[in-house]
């Protein structure tokens, strides 16, 4: 594996700032690129001089990225959850090619897929369980792909799911509170037995009311409503910025010291009529 892109359209960031020099000077910025990184500079520079390229993989790509949301956000979660293209395009729809070329040129992430610290920081802003807000959409969707698996994420995607996805669902779900509770363990004390001890009783207390959770909600809604509902759960949610009065909030909490030393409260002066 090379080293790791500070960003995941990392080619596609490279084309558009190679686009800007003459052709003479593109060949020499682009000396150690790869094979998807030039084809992605002829591309950009063709479409700023007027060029069409209908029918190839990576003009699809590109109708995809700018102007086709919902079918994007399908094709990043199933490449997150590491399908292969040939199960991602029947969907959207287009070719198998195309969500290479859309992978290779907008979304390189399938080497990295393993990489939690590279995925956590690219995508989740450097943290996986929050802040988030139930509105990021993109966030929601790259979550649930990641954590959670192709199955899970296609039942999210079209709202269609059954029985054995409910299972797999709850076994996700404990999975992920095990390793967090792990996480909360250890912070919460320095001695292994206690981590255990603490451990045991979260997942002890937990596994019940996630089965239960699952079958209720199973019986009554669909399937991306039942993981949301789970989402929900986790401390995901920051200040919604569309309630104007999260937007008149101090910009941070008064301290204990900014009450201890605040002064006398002074009257204002009453101004005196002189004439």
């Amino acid at each position: 594996m090379s080293l790791a892109p500070g960003r995941t359209d990392w080619r596609w960031a490279k084309a558009a700032d190679v686009a800007e020099y003459t052709d003479t000077q593109a060949i020499y910025h682009l000396r150690s690129a790869d094979q998807q990184t030039i084809d992605a500079y002829r591309f950009k520079r063709g479409i700023d001089r007027g060029e069409r390229f209908d029918g190839t993989a990576i003009a699809a790509a590109y109708e995809l990225f700018i102007n086709r949301f919902e079918e994007r956000l399908y094709v990043e979660g199933h490449l997150l959850a590491g399908s292969a293209n040939e199960q991602i395009a029947p969907r959207v729809p287009c070719g198998p090619d195309d969500v290479q070329a859309y992978h290779d040129v907008f979304f390189d992430i399938r080497e990295r897929r393993d990489a939690p610290a590279w995925i956590i920081g690219q995508l989740f802003q450097g943290g996986l369980y929050g802040p988030m807000n139930l509105r990021d959409r993109s966030g929601v969707a790259h979550r649930i792909a990641w954590m959670a698996g192709p199955e899970i994420f296609e039942a999210y995607a079209t709202g269609k799911s059954n029985p054995q996805i409910m299972d797999v669902l709850k076994d996700r779900i404990r999975d992920m509170l095990a390793k967090q509770s792990l996480i909360n363990a250890m912070c919460l004390s320095g001695k292994g037995d206690l981590d255990v001890e603490v451990l045991r009783i979260f997942i002890d207390d937990t596994n019940k009311n996630i089965a239960d959770t699952v079958k209720t909600a199973a019986g009554s809604k669909e399937a991306n409503e039942v993981i949301l509902d789970f989402l929900r759960q986790v401390p995901l949610i920051v200040a919604d910025p569309t309630d104007p009065r999260n937007l008149t909030l101090d910009a941070r909490e008064p301290r204990a010291s900014h009450y201890l030393a605040k002064p006398p409260e002074v009257k204002d002066a009453v101004a005196t009529d002189v004439r």
